[in-house]
């Protein structure tokens, strides 16, 4: 019953979050639609590796391969549509080495340690952060404002992943 309960309470923050009443397929509520696709897409990844992942496979030899795979497609694809124009600084540098080392290969492969050793449910609920993660950090970088339904959606969200975490807590 409480799973159930932090799960309501997750996913009505991520209504409140994305705000589907103000959707037009315009730009910004196309990001938003991509954003839910992107979410049922990384869902099923996770159930998939769950189920296909045993505990003796090498996490960073196939992390390894998904960051190789997964570079080549990319800058194949930004070759064909992006126009370069790179100012080279040593915040460039530092944001590239940050996002390559940490912010990939390093999360992939705890995400990838946490996936064969976490629940499904935990899993879910925590990938629900991403959005707030990601509306904090474009306060802090680019100084965009929270809104009201943005910061509730929020509060939801994380509501519904403490009751979770003190439950299991609890249990055991």
């Amino acid at each position: 019953k409480i799973e159930i309960l932090s799960n309501i309470l997750a996913f009505l923050g991520l209504f409140f979050v994305l705000k589907p009443w103000n959707m037009n397929l315009s730009g910004g509520a196309l990001g938003d639609v991509l954003a839910i696709l992107s979410a049922l897409s990384w869902a099923f990844s996770v159930i998939w590796q769950k189920l296909h992942m045993d505990l003796n496979k090498d996490i960073i030899a196939i992390n390894a391969w998904q960051m190789i795979i997964g570079s080549a497609g990319l800058l194949a694809l930004a070759f064909l549509l992006e126009h370069f124009y790179i100012k080279f600084s040593y915040y460039l540098l530092f944001a590239i080495l940050y996002n390559a080392v940490l912010g990939n290969a390093l999360a992939w492969i705890i995400w990838s340690y946490a996936i064969k050793r976490l629940p499904p449910g935990i899993m879910g609920l925590t990938m629900l952060l991403a959005p707030i993660i990601g509306m904090v950090s474009s306060m802090l970088e680019l100084g965009e404002k929270m809104g009201i339904y943005e910061a509730f959606g929020s509060f939801l969200i994380v509501l519904g992943l403490l009751i979770t975490t003190i439950d299991r807590i609890r249990k055991y």
